[in-house]
């Protein structure tokens, strides 16, 4: 009711005046929130952008090193391949030598 009577009592000028800027703060207010919401949506669209586009670099890069690594082979298969002839030789001898055995035994 007070507050009533001190709104008669202001010149009506006045009194549009505020109404008006109140007005317009609130709808500043909602603009920058708008503002606000488009920039985070924007910012959350760039980042899922950058994590796809990452990722797709990875699968490039593992598809061009598997590429690469089956065009000339990794020191480590030729480190295994070493490996597996060594081993044939010793079985081989190991047979040799178990059939020299049996051979003397018969």
């Amino acid at each position: 009711m007070e507050q009533g009577l001190q709104l008669l009592q202001q010149p009506e000028g006045q009194q549009t005046k505020k109404k008006k800027k109140k007005k317009k703060k609130k709808k500043k207010k909602k603009k920058k929130k708008k503002k606000k919401k488009k920039k985070k949506k924007k910012k959350k669209k760039k980042k899922k952008k950058k994590k796809k586009k990452k990722k797709k670099k990875k699968k490039k890069k593992k598809k061009k090193k598997k590429k690469k690594k089956k065009k000339n082979g990794s020191v480590g298969d030729e480190r295994n391949k070493k490996k597996q002839k060594e081993n044939r030789i010793v079985s081989s001898n190991r047979l040799m030598t178990v059939k020299k055995i049996y051979f003397q035994m018969s």
